[in-house]
């Protein structure tokens, strides 16, 4: 019997199975192929495609001009000061205007104040001096007569010797007095020591209280401070032991003042005298001048040296 060509032979169930199984592998491997499509695309979107780069294309023809976007916010004006630049040159002098009109004449103004007067100018020069012609000679004189010479007398007789004057004092030089004062205390006593009946001549301190030897090697001035208890004038006299003379010579000028009782007397500086023989051991010894009737008493006697 003849098959009809468009007679439709019924399936095996095979047959469908091969079919179904055909088609579940296609559409697996049209699924890894999308898959791997995908990844393509995204490596390349994201720059992780790293292979070789392809010829460029023909560029087509541009397109229509996109609508303007928004404005973008003002940005933040900032100024930045640059250093100076160098001077220019200078550019050339101008051309000199027309000279305007003369201007009207001014009120006259105030007498101004008289100024000061000019210094004395430099001196003239000198005149010339003409010598006068020297005046007539005198006439001479006539010269008187020569008188004989008188006889050569005898020398005269030696003349008695005179009395001895009192010493001299001399002021203590100026430079002594940048040198320090040193004090000596003959005695203080704050009852005072009495000197009964004082002399006109003077009377020594009794006891030898109003005694000291001094070194006056290497002092230049001297002076003496000294208190009693009497108003009247009562002097003190200093008076130093001379090894030359072998007598003894004033140190200083007799000192003393009237309405002075309890009172500091001091004296002058007075010089030292140079011509005493050994300065580093002169005995010095001190005088109450009275009138022969007066009874002082001597608080203390400083002897001062510098």
């Amino acid at each position: 019997m003849t098959k009809d060509s468009n007679q439709t032979t019924p399936a095996s169930p095979i047959t469908d199975a091969l079919k179904n199984k055909a088609n579940m592998v296609t559409t697996v491997l049209l699924g890894v192929i999308a898959l791997f499509l995908l990844l393509l695309f995204l490596m390349v979107v994201n720059g992780s495609c790293t292979g070789p780069a392809g010829p460029q294309g023909v560029k087509g023809d541009p397109g229509d001009r996109g609508p303007g976007g928004e404005p973008g916010p003002q940005g933040v004006e900032t100024v930045v000061t640059g250093p100076p630049g160098a001077p220019g040159d200078i550019g050339q002098d101008g051309i000199q205007g027309p000279r305007g009109a003369t201007g009207a004449a001014g009120v006259d103004g105030l007498p101004g104040d008289a100024g000061e007067a000019g210094g004395t100018g430099p001196a003239g020069p000198s005149g010339e001096s003409v010598a006068g012609e020297p005046g007539q000679d005198g006439e001479n004189g006539s010269q008187g007569a020569t008188g004989p010479v008188g006889l050569m007398g005898p020398p005269g007789p030696m003349g008695l010797k005179g009395l001895t004057g009192d010493t001299s004092f001399l002021n203590a030089a100026p430079a002594s007095e940048l040198q320090p004062s040193v004090p000596v205390t003959l005695f203080l006593v704050p009852g005072g020591v009495l000197v009964q009946d004082a002399a006109i001549t003077g009377t020594e301190i009794p006891g030898g209280l109003g005694r000291r030897a001094f070194d006056f090697s290497s002092r230049q001035a001297v002076r003496v401070q000294w208190s009693h208890d009497l108003a009247e004038l009562v002097l003190l006299r200093v008076q130093f032991w001379n090894t030359r003379s072998n007598t003894w010579v004033k140190l200083i000028p007799d000192h003393g003042a009237a309405d002075q009782a309890g009172a500091n007397q001091v004296t002058a500086w007075w010089a030292i005298p140079r011509f005493i023989r050994s300065p580093s051991g002169v005995l010095v010894r001190t005088y109450v001048i009275g009138n022969g009737e007066w009874d002082p008493r001597i608080t203390y006697i400083q002897i001062d040296m510098r």
